[in-house]
């Protein structure tokens, strides 16, 4: 029985957190004896976890400087990974990423990192960026996980060598396509923070606000802009109109009869809101933002739409097409669904393995 430690900050709601929870029910299911190490110590689980996987997270005090806490994380996984003694250590985010090489120093387990976002914008810190590129190329790294293309090519030669394009997989049990009368509401899903730019939805949606005046617009999300969201629907006078609200693991079962969904994102690795929108039948507008992951899904016209990051007149444009053409919006929703097959968890989760046992040497 092969054993995997997946490494990850928590497991608040977020895209990287859900897509390690699919993995790790996937094998866990298999046989694969699966351990998670959780490096936050406030541990909080929003995506469910089946029977026989190990958490493991740190516990005690930490700095409130991130680079102050990187000495304890290190220790602490160290610790974990030689009581668990995994086959491999597959790690998410690029944060975790270095502590994760750092804590492999001198041993021979196979690692693995997955980047998640735009390298060349994620981490916002410059030097921790930098220190990243760092240690992907210098240290004892198996093998490097890609959600993109693009961000593949950001890192040198070597890396790109090494390295593979593995899609998102879809949740199981997604909502189906909505029957019937869909609900005169537009909604888009993510954290409430800059790189989401859910500023250009509201203004977007004021431009609309008086031809389509029955919509409403709601937000799923948490974070640190709620405020400046609430003041931005205030100042257009859109806020009887504008609904946000916290997200929740039903959160697809609460928009799948909505009449449009909007990534509005600046930047993105690949966005499971977008891909999860598209696959239940809700008609998609979704900028063309780095790193390319709405382009790899999205054929524009056909299971949903594309619009150059920041660009208020077109995507004000876009969507009141949408809104305006029952023949688009359902174009769009019948074309979509066809991304259950191509995201399916069992698809995924084929690559994954292969790529594994690609690393540990069983295919060549």
């Amino acid at each position: 029985m092969k054993k995997i430690s997946f490494i990850i900050y928590n497991l608040y709601p977020g895209g990287a957190e859900r897509v390690v929870s699919v993995l790790a029910n996937s094998f866990v299911k298999r046989g694969y004896q699966v351990s998670i190490i959780i490096l936050d110590n406030q541990y909080i689980r929003s995506y469910p976890l089946l029977e026989g996987i190990c958490i493991f997270q740190f516990k005690g005090k930490l700095p409130q400087k991130k680079v102050m806490r990187v000495p304890f994380q290190v220790l602490f996984t160290r610790k974990i990974l030689k009581k668990v003694n995994p086959d491999i250590i597959i790690s998410f985010m690029s944060e975790v990423n270095i502590i994760s090489a750092l804590s492999n120093i001198l041993s021979n387990r196979k690692l693995i990192i997955s980047e998640r976002n735009d390298p060349s914008r994620d981490p916002e810190n410059k030097t921790v960026r930098k220190v990243r590129d760092f240690v992907y190329s210098k240290f004892n790294i198996s093998g490097y996980v890609f959600q993109t293309r693009d961000a593949r090519d950001y890192f040198n030669e070597k890396i790109q060598r090494r390295s593979t394009i593995i899609f998102n997989p879809l949740q199981p049990n997604l909502p189906k396509k909505y029957i019937g009368q869909k609900r005169k509401v537009i909604v888009s899903i993510g954290r409430l923070a800059s790189q989401k730019n859910q500023k250009l939805l509201l203004e977007a949606f004021s431009n609309l606000s008086e031809k389509f005046s029955e919509y409403s617009l709601e937000i799923f999300g948490n974070g640190e802009l709620k405020n400046e969201l609430i003041e931005k629907a205030e100042e257009l006078k859109i806020q009887n109109k504008f609904h946000l609200k916290a997200t929740t693991p039903d959160v697809l079962w609460r928009v799948h009869d909505a009449s449009l969904f909007v990534l509005s994102s600046d930047y993105e690795g690949m966005s499971n809101a977008m891909i999860e929108s598209i696959a239940i039948g809700i008609p998609t507008i979704a900028t063309d933002c780095p790193v390319g992951g709405a382009r790899e899904i999205i054929k524009h016209g056909v299971n949903g739409l594309l619009t150059p990051v920041g660009d208020l007149k077109n995507l004000t444009k876009l969507m009141e097409e949408v809104l305006s053409s029952s023949e688009i919006s359902e174009k769009m929703s019948k074309n979509g669904t066809e991304l259950k097959s191509l995201l399916s968890e069992d698809k995924i989760f084929e690559e994954w393995r292969n790529f594994l046992n690609v690393i540990l040497g069983e295919i060549k």
